[in-house]
């Protein structure tokens, strides 16, 4: 039987083999303890998670407003200026107009989104940072020999009685109270 070098594909296979032969409970034979926890959800479901998510909706609504606003506006420019255009005599400087507010306000809707975009990563960075800072405490306290994390694919199983997000959310919201 060959041994498997570290980092090999052979290696992480027995790794994850001996996780899931562990006992339901989380405790290996050798009493070691691991927990599986879904960041994302940690994230979304925490108080503050969504406290930013509303405070980050409601940015972006009142972004909208104000860019359904200038579409109104510059559609009453369109239409006056169809009615330049179906008298015979089209106003030229009010449809150079109409185009220079059109190129304006594509240019704002994307730099809108744009803005919006980051925020959101930047809250979702941070939350995370938190989130992740927390488990590392979690475990530490809990006597935890890992953690792993349920989303973004890295486990193909985990018993559900080994799964923690419920308490990570518990004690994020604890850790990070929202006023």
């Amino acid at each position: 039987m060959r041994i498997p070098k570290p980092g090999s594909l052979i290696s992480a296979c027995c790794t994850a083999l001996v996780l899931a032969t562990a006992p339901q409970d989380g405790l290996a034979q050798d009493g070691a303890k691991f927990g599986f926890v879904n960041i994302s959800q940690v994230i979304t479901q925490s108080d503050e998670g969504r406290a930013e998510a509303a405070e980050l909706e409601a940015v972006g609504a009142g972004m909208e407003e104000e860019l359904t606003e200038r579409r109104r506006e510059l559609e009453a420019l369109v239409q006056q200026y169809e009615e330049t255009v179906s008298s015979g005599e089209p106003d030229t400087a009010l449809r150079a107009r109409i185009e220079r507010l059109q190129r304006e306000l594509e240019r704002d809707v994307r730099q809108a989104q744009s803005d919006v975009d980051t925020s959101r990563q930047d809250r979702i960075q941070a939350l995370g940072n938190k989130a992740v800072e927390l488990v590392r405490r979690f475990a530490r306290e809990n006597g935890y020999t890992a953690i792993f994390r349920t989303d973004g694919g890295q486990v193909v199983y985990a018993a559900p009685e080994a799964d923690i997000t419920d308490r990570i959310i518990e004690a994020y919201n604890e850790a990070h109270p929202v006023d």
